[in-house]
C-alpha cells in the first residue's frame, strides 16, 4: 500500500512540476511583419528594387521558362534576441557576432539565392527548426530569386550557428556558412 501511495505521490508531483515548467516557458510573440520590413530596408541598400513575395501566385499564373537557377549564394544574414532585440547584420567574412545575444528567445536569419532543397541549420550541433520563411525578388521582375529563413535558436546563450543547403539542380553544390553568436 505504501508503494502504491508513494508512486502516486511521485507521479502527481512530476505532472505538477511539468505544468509549472511549461507555464514558465513563455511563447515570445514575434512580429514577423515588422521584422520583414526592417530586413527589406537593409536588402534594398544593395538591391533597390527588392520586394518580398507573400504568395508566388500573387503574380498570376505560374509558368516555367526554364530550369531553376542553382544555389549560388548562401549566408548567415542576421540575428536578434531578447538581449539584442534589433537585427545584428553580419558581414560576409565576419566570424563572430559583435552584440551579446541570448535570453528567452534568439532567432537567426539566413539568406539564399537560387534553389536548394536540403537546408539545415544547427546551433552547437543541435538541429534547429525553421519558424518563418520569405520569398524575395531582388530585381523587381516578379521572379523569385531566393529566400530568407528564420531559425529558432531559443535556449542558447551563445554558440556556433551553421547553415547549409544543397542546390536543387546542376551542379548540385553544397554550400555552407557559419558564425559564432555570443
Amino acid at each position: 500500500m505504501k508503494k502504491v501511495f508513494s508512486t502516486c505521490l511521485i507521479l502527481f508531483f512530476l505532472f505538477l512540476s511539468k505544468d509549472a515548467y511549461a507555464s514558465s516557458i513563455q511563447e515570445t510573440p514575434v512580429d514577423f511583419k515588422l521584422m520583414e520590413t526592417q530586413l527589406l530596408e537593409k536588402v534594398r541598400e544593395d538591391f533597390p528594387h527588392a520586394q518580398f513575395v507573400k504568395d508566388p501566385e500573387d503574380f498570376g499564373p505560374i509558368s516555367t521558362f526554364g530550369p531553376a537557377p542553382p544555389l549560388s549564394f548562401l549566408s548567415v544574414y542576421a540575428a536578434y534576441s531578447e538581449k539584442h532585440p534589433d537585427f545584428e547584420y553580419f558581414d560576409e567574412f565576419q566570424f563572430r557576432s559583435a552584440a551579446d545575444h541570448g535570453g528567452a528567445y534568439m532567432h537567426v536569419v539566413t539568406a539564399e539565392i537560387g534553389y536548394g532543397h536540403l537546408r539545415q541549420a544547427t546551433m552547437e550541433g543541435t538541429r534547429l527548426q525553421s519558424i518563418h520563411s520569405q520569398h524575395i525578388d531582388l530585381t523587381g521582375d516578379n521572379i523569385i530569386d531566393g529566400w530568407f529563413y528564420w531559425w529558432d535558436a531559443s535556449g542558447f546563450e551563445e554558440g556556433q550557428f551553421q547553415f547549409q543547403n544543397r542546390s536543387t539542380n546542376h551542379p548540385w553544390n553544397l554550400m555552407s556558412d557559419f558564425i559564432f553568436i555570443q
